[in-house]
């Protein structure tokens, strides 16, 4: 994998909320929403509510992150397909109330990434899936981490800025960590990427400085 790759995949990883944009039929006119999402482990597809006006329009493409802000960096724009069969689970609908809590209305929907653009660097979509090899043991390393929430709270803090109490990891595999800060979602990434469970419990207890805690 090269850096550009690796850094598109970074930004991906690191986000849960962007920007959906879809043009209407006449190919000029387009719809935006924002877009709050989580990733099928195990198929590295998006999962997200969406309305059905949106589901009517075509040529979909996510941005990354939704508000760019003063960052020079580039935005992640992902060209997907999306469909809402076979319908989303209710494991994958719990997990992303876990990330975001209860968004009102909407159909539920897969999408799959076609191809993705950052910078000037263009990508195939299988390029940008981000499949987690720890998706067996992802349960007990949120519960390891949770079981010292005021060291995942102490660490926040020091690595963010944010004086928050109400957070919660929600999400673990090979490079990081997600955890849910109040309304949004934030990522703390490992020293290294792993591939076991074992290694992540060592990177977990020295990011958080949790120690021996089972």
């Amino acid at each position: 994998m090269d850096e550009s790759q690796e850094v598109a995949r970074s930004v991906l990883r690191s986000h849960r909320v962007g920007r959906l944009i879809a043009l209407h039929a006449d190919g000029i006119e387009t719809r935006a929403e924002p877009c709050h999402f989580v990733v099928d482990g195990r198929s590295g597809r998006l999962v997200f509510p969406i309305s059905s006006a949106m589901m009517e329009l075509e040529s979909h493409t996510v941005y990354l992150p939704e508000e760019p802000g003063a960052s020079a960096d580039p935005v992640l724009e992902m060209q997907v397909e999306i469909t809402h069969e076979p319908p989303v689970s209710e494991e994958l609908r719990d997990r992303h109330m876990a990330y975001h809590g209860r968004i009102g209305g909407g159909l539920w929907v897969w999408a799959t990434i076609e191809c993705g653009r950052y910078g000037d660097d263009v990508f195939d979509g299988d390029e940008l899936v981000c499949v987690n090899g720890l998706i067996a043991h992802e349960s007990m390393l949120c519960r390891r981490c949770n079981a010292s929430r005021d060291r995942v709270i102490r660490a926040v803090h020091d690595h963010f800025g944010v004086h928050e109490t109400d957070i919660v990891v929600v999400g673990v595999d090979g490079y990081g960590v997600d955890i849910r800060v109040g309304l949004g979602v934030v990522r703390m990434a490992f020293a290294v990427e792993v591939a076991t469970a074992e290694d992540a419990m060592i990177e977990i207890d020295a990011m958080f400085d949790i120690g021996d805690c089972s």
